[in-house]
């Protein structure tokens, strides 16, 4: 632990920058006993943790199944999406909506790890159902009565 605190330092001095120890977490394996982390983390003055961590949204500790971390992602862009729904949007607003804002969201996660490929069909789909609502035109249903043409 000497040396993780000596590379923090090393890490001030150089950047100009000081490590924000309240902020900082530390995370053990679950089979680590409770007293080691404790005094490892006691030690070099961080704070110990065993829940999922997020950082800038983003659980930092994946399960070994990614789908199920990547969930997150497709229920944000459906709450956005569900709120622009409620909104009476003209069809530029809702494609500039898109291309800004939604498919922005999960860029973020995309370049930290590598998104599922079911993951990446759920928010094609998404996006492009709201797409395709937008662009549509509303059909009128209501049949045309012909008019009878009559012969003399």
């Amino acid at each position: 632990m000497a040396k993780i605190k000596s590379c923090l330092d090393v890490f001030s001095c150089r950047s100009g920058q000081n490590v924000n120890f309240h902020k900082l977490v530390i995370i053990f394996n679950q089979n680590t006993p409770h007293s080691l982390k404790i005094r490892l983390a006691n030690s070099v003055g961080i704070n110990a943790s065993n829940k999922k961590e997020k950082y800038l949204g983003i659980t930092i500790v994946l399960s070994k199944d990614k789908k199920v971390a990547c969930e997150e992602i497709i229920e944000k862009v459906k709450q956005r999406l569900q709120g622009w729904k409620k909104k009476t949007l003209s069809q530029v607003g809702r494609a500039t909506l898109i291309s800004s804002v939604a498919s922005s969201l999960p860029s973020y996660q995309a370049s930290s790890l590598i998104l599922p490929y079911q993951i990446c069909s759920k928010l094609d789909a998404l996006l492009r159902g709201l797409t395709v609502k937008a662009f549509s035109k509303p059909r009128n249903r209501k049949k045309k009565k012909k008019k009878k043409t009559t012969t003399r």
